[in-house]
């Protein structure tokens, strides 16, 4: 049997003899791409970098995004395809839709639980007391948490993990930006990440209270700030003041809060 020192299996891995183990036919069953000719030396597809490869897993080619080009900018709008100007088509790096609940939150219904704008508005309502906002549970990042819904923390699910990050290497690496758990995914799938015992904080999931009260509280006091502020912005405009932003755009529509406002004098 030939052996190699273990600065030429650093230094040159592929002229390394490959171990053998005796769980080897189940992966080949599970995970068919690990018996396939590595891709490492492969050109990169130019059918992927152009938005979309029709051959999937089953291409020849690298499908891979160089550094240069992992800016996350495809999760913003392209404005000129909403002026209908944009002339890349499907090649564009930008989202094509007119959607802009994807883009941002709406600010007046993330800080007062209301927006002036209602049903009508183009962008993403989350409540202020929402469990979205809640921090990640850490023992569920890391695998298992025994409270399930009663933890205190919110519970990021993913799809399945990405078979290339567990067989110990993808080569699409951190080609997406990572979740508010910071796990990163890929086309194929999830990249799990270990936390180490003495990272986990708290160091025992706690269940979740629910105060009713204390949250209808909470959404009184939201409510009668913004009732506040849109007082003070109709005093601004009586004054002559130019209106800035989304207020002087509900302002002119009569608003929703102004509504309500009338009926609880």
């Amino acid at each position: 049997m030939v052996t190699t020192s273990l600065a030429t299996q650093v230094l040159h891995p592929h002229s390394a003899p490959r171990p053998t183990f005796t769980f080897d036919p189940l992966l080949r069953q599970q995970l068919p791409a690990l018996g396939a000719p590595s891709k490492v030396l492969r050109p990169i597809c130019p059918d992927f970098r152009s938005g979309h490869c029709p051959r999937g897993p089953l291409c020849p080619d690298r499908h891979y995004t160089p550094p240069n080009e992992r800016s996350g900018i495809a999760n913003l709008i392209c404005k000129h395809y909403q002026r209908g100007l944009c002339k890349k088509g499907v090649q564009c790096e930008f989202a094509h839709t007119f959607n802009l609940r994807d883009e941002r939150e709406c600010k007046e219904y993330s800080k007062y639980g209301i927006c002036p704008q209602g049903d009508d508005c183009t962008y993403l309502h989350v409540a202020p007391n929402s469990r979205l906002r809640d921090p990640p549970c850490p023992h569920y990042t890391r695998g298992f948490c025994p409270l399930g819904p009663y933890c205190s923390r919110q519970h990021i699910k993913h799809p399945v993990p990405c078979p290339y990050y567990l067989a110990g290497f993808c080569p699409n690496g951190r080609n997406r930006p990572p979740g508010p758990d910071r796990i990163i995914s890929c086309e194929f799938g999830a990249h799990p990440k270990w936390v180490k015992d003495e990272d986990l904080f708290p160091r025992k999931p706690e269940v979740r209270k629910v105060d009713l009260e204390a949250e209808e509280r909470a959404q009184a006091e939201r409510e009668e700030a913004y009732f506040v502020e849109m007082e003070r912005a109709r005093e601004r405009e009586a004054r002559g003041e130019p209106m800035l932003g989304r207020w002087a755009k509900g302002m002119r529509r009569g608003g929703v809060g102004r509504r309500r406002f009338d009926k609880g004098r």
